[in-house]
């Protein structure tokens, strides 16, 4: 029995079984299950949020859901940022800020993220770099950073730039013929 098959209500019952087990809020229920498309049986609050509001709680309601170690792991970056500049490596200084940018994506800081994916982009060289995509997340970086780049545009309100960043992406992952990254890009 698949669960396609289950009525709103079943899904709404399985999604407070997995809400029950976090400390998660009404609110949060809502938007979750907003995201998953389930009408609201009045279980869950209605919200009245604007479009921007509506993303970044949905965001923080994943965000909790996941229940990452996202601040030790922006410690890690941090450090990482700190042995490059000791370095003057430009190299580590790619991959700090690959290693940053979907931290601050899933931990809703997109401007922020969004910054750190254009600095890494700035950095790239794909000569210089096609090696990373063996070494590093085993997918190429400039691939991942277009990837994220592409999300991070549609929801900062930039859905036409946020397309042609999907584009450029998925063409350029062709280009490189490295199966990882093209799937890292679609």
């Amino acid at each position: 029995m698949g669960s396609r098959d289950d009525t709103i209500q079943a899904k709404l019952d399985k999604l407070d079984a997995v809400l029950a087990q976090t400390d998660t809020s009404h609110q949060d229920g809502a938007l979750l299950a907003e995201m998953l498309s389930l009408s609201n049986d009045g279980r869950y609050p209605t919200l009245e949020l604007t479009p921007q509001q509506r993303r970044r709680k949905t965001l923080e309601a994943l965000t909790a859901q996941l229940g990452g170690q996202f601040p030790r792991a922006e410690e890690i970056a941090n450090e990482l940022f700190n042995v490059a500049h000791t370095l003057h490596d430009p190299d580590i200084l790619l991959q700090a800020h690959h290693c940053t940018w979907p931290i601050r994506w899933v931990r809703g800081a997109l401007t922020d993220a969004k910054a750190h994916a254009d600095a890494g982009l700035g950095l790239y060289d794909e000569v210089r770099h096609a090696r990373h995509r063996l070494l590093y997340h085993g997918h190429d970086p400039a691939a991942c950073a277009l990837s994220i780049k592409s999300v991070l545009l549609w929801l900062l309100g930039y859905p036409t730039q946020g397309l042609q960043s999907e584009h450029e992406v998925i063409n350029f992952a062709r280009r490189l013929q490295h199966v990882p990254s093209l799937a890292n890009a679609l």
